[in-house]
Formats: C-alpha cells, sequence, structure tokens
C-alpha cells in the first residue's frame, strides 16, 4: 500500500516540498516542450498547403511557411510570459472569488494552487498536439487545428469547417477541465480554509470565468482571421 506523504500544494516553505519558483522553472519548460513540438509536427509545410488548398500558389505557401519559421523563436521567448500570465490570472480570479465569500489566502498560497493545476492544461496541449500529428495533411483544416480531442465537442458534433457556438462551448467541456478543476478543488481545501462546498463553488465559478473569456477570444480571433 502507497501512503501520501508529500502534497503538490504544501507551502514552499516546507523541507518536503518543491519550492514555487522550481515548480514554474518545470512548467516553463514543459511548456517550451509543447512549443517545439508545435512547430516540429503541427505547424509542418504539408499542413500549411492543405490548408492553403487551391486558393495560393505553392512558392506562396512556402514563403509563408519559412516566415512562421523564421517567426518560430518568438514562441520559445513568450512561453514563460505566456505561462506566468495563465497561471496568474488563474490565481487572481480564484482569490478574488474567495475573498467575496470572506476567504482570505494568501495569492502566493493560490499561485502555487494555480501553477499545480496547470499540468492538467499542459497535459491536454500535448493530446491536442497527438491527436493534429498523426492526421493526414491532408484532412487538416483550420478548424481541425482548435479540436481539444479529450471534449465533448469532439465526441458529439460533427469537424465543421466554421465550428458553431455550440461547438466552442463544449470545447471547454473535457477530461482536461476536470481534472484542472479536481486539481484546484484539491488544492483549496489543502489549505484548511475553505469548506468543501465553498471550495467546490470557487472552483466551478474560476472554470466558468475562465471558459468564457477563452471563449469570448477564439470567437472574437475567427471572426477577425475569417
Amino acid at each position: 500500500m502507497f501512503l501520501l506523504t508529500k502534497s503538490p500544494f504544501q507551502n514552499s516553505s516546507s523541507p518536503s516540498s518543491i519550492s514555487t519558483v522550481r515548480l514554474f522553472g518545470l512548467l516553463v519548460l514543459a511548456s517550451l516542450v509543447l512549443v517545439w513540438a508545435n512547430n516540429e509536427f503541427v505547424m509542418t509545410k504539408g499542413i500549411f498547403l492543405a490548408l492553403a488548398g487551391d486558393r495560393q500558389e505553392t512558392f506562396q505557401v512556402e514563403m509563408q511557411y519559412e516566415t512562421v519559421q523564421r517567426m518560430a523563436f518568438w514562441g520559445y521567448g513568450m512561453a514563460p510570459l505566456q505561462t506566468a500570465f495563465r497561471i496568474g490570472f488563474v490565481a487572481l480570479v480564484a482569490q478574488m472569488t474567495c475573498l467575496l465569500g470572506g476567504i482570505e489566502i494568501p495569492f502566493g498560497r493560490v499561485f502555487r494552487i494555480s501553477a499545480t493545476a496547470f499540468w492538467a492544461i499542459l497535459f491536454g496541449s500535448s493530446l491536442q498536439i497527438l491527436w493534429i500529428a498523426k492526421q493526414p495533411a491532408a484532412a487538416i483544416t483550420r478548424a481541425s487545428l482548435g479540436i481539444a480531442p479529450d471534449s465533448l465537442a469532439a465526441w458529439l458534433l460533427p469537424q465543421y469547417e466554421a465550428p458553431s457556438l455550440l461547438y466552442h462551448a463544449l470545447s471547454r467541456a473535457s477530461i482536461t477541465s476536470f481534472v484542472w478543476m479536481l486539481l484546484l478543488y484539491w488544492g483549496l481545501r489543502e489549505t484548511g480554509r475553505v469548506r468543501p462546498a465553498g471550495a467546490a463553488v470557487v472552483t466551478t465559478a474560476t472554470w466558468l470565468v475562465v471558459s468564457t473569456l477563452s471563449l469570448g477570444t477564439t470567437i472574437f480571433v475567427q471572426e477577425l482571421v475569417g
């Protein structure tokens, strides 16, 4: 029998717990690996040609591909900032929700909880990259690049060239989101300041805020590009 002797949500001052700085460093490293995998296996010349179809000449597509490849280093440079922003935003929303309920948890502790839950997001991104990488380049569309293979949208709805609002909404309901919510809930309970019902409310409210903003951003970008 294995007993849980450590918690990833423990205060970083505990000698048995990895520091928050090291935890964040590991997350940044994992994010960089995903950026590399996306550049190598998703943003390939074959996929560029498939997305362009007959609308552009081959040499134009190749020029666009070369431009994207030259700019790839920006993805590596932005990975730490994006990771910090995404974790910090979730931590801020969770802390504000706690404060509305009269619960005070130091931001550093909430940030650590959010950072631990971020592993689920990285896992979801890995699934998406693997799913795209195994598809034939000719079968890739602009819509399929945004498919979350572990979501309700991928299971219940067909793959549209221009996914509907319902499709985007159901994409937010996924195994990744469920695991993320469990980690966030567990972390809040580990603080000893939140009751089970309160932790469930804070977790659900945080997920709703983050998912709604993500949904709005996705639709805005789609309208802008399309």
